[in-house]
C-alpha cells in the first residue's frame, strides 16, 4: 500500500530530526508553506505508528516522533523515486519542447536543468522567495477553485504583469 502524500512529508521532516506533531506542522508552514490541520496530521502520524515507520515517546504532556529504522529506510526509496522522476524530467522537457514548438533557447533549456537539479538537491529554487512563489500559485489555484476567475481577470492579469515588471527589473 503506497504512503500518502502528507506520510511522505512527515517521514521527509522527521528526517531531520525528533518532532512533536504541532512541531511538525509548523515545520512544514515554514519550508513549504503548507500546514496540514490536526484532523489530517494525527491520523496520518498514527498510520506511520501502526506501519511501524515512526516511534512515539512521550515527554511531558506531550509526545515526540521519531523515525524508526524501517522509517528511514522507507524515507530513503521515496527520496530514491523522487529522484529518479526528476531525472525523468529533465530527460523528457528538452523533447517536450521541441515536439510542442515551445521556443526555448539551448541556454534557457540548460536553466531548466539547472532548476530540476536545485529541487533534486533539496534547495529552495528562489531562495527565500520560495515561499512567496509557491503562495501566490496556491492564492492563484484558489481564486479558480472558488470560480472568481471570471470578472477578474483583468486585475489578476494586472497584479502578475506588475509582478513580471519588477521581476524584469532585476539584473
Amino acid at each position: 500500500m503506497p504512503i500518502l502524500k502528507l506520510e511522505n512529508v512527515i517521514l521527509k521532516s522527521l528526517k531531520l530530526g525528533s518532532n512533536s506533531g504541532y512541531g511538525l506542522m509548523k515545520d512544514m508552514e515554514a519550508r513549504a508553506g503548507w500546514k496540514p490541520s490536526a484532523g489530517s496530521m494525527y491520523p496520518a502520524l498514527k498510520k506511520l505508528k501502526t506501519r511501524r515507520l515512526i516511534s512515539v515517546k512521550t515527554v511531558g504532556r506531550g509526545k515526540l516522533y521519531s523515525l524508526t529504522a524501517s522509517g528511514k529506510r522507507e524515507i530513503s526509496k521515496i527520496e530514491k523515486q523522487g529522484s529518479e522522476v526528476l531525472d525523468k524530467m529533465k530527460k523528457q522537457h528538452r523533447v517536450l519542447a521541441k515536439v510542442y514548438g515551445m521556443c526555448m533557447s539551448e541556454k534557457d533549456m540548460d536553466v531548466a536543468d539547472q532548476y530540476l537539479d536545485d529541487v533534486k538537491d533539496r534547495k529552495l529554487p528562489f531562495g527565500i522567495a520560495t515561499e512567496d512563489a509557491m503562495n501566490m500559485k496556491k492564492i492563484l489555484f484558489d481564486i479558480y477553485k472558488r470560480g472568481k476567475i471570471k470578472g477578474n481577470e483583468k486585475k489578476i492579469k494586472k497584479i502578475i504583469s506588475d509582478a513580471n515588471k519588477e521581476l524584469k527589473k532585476i539584473k
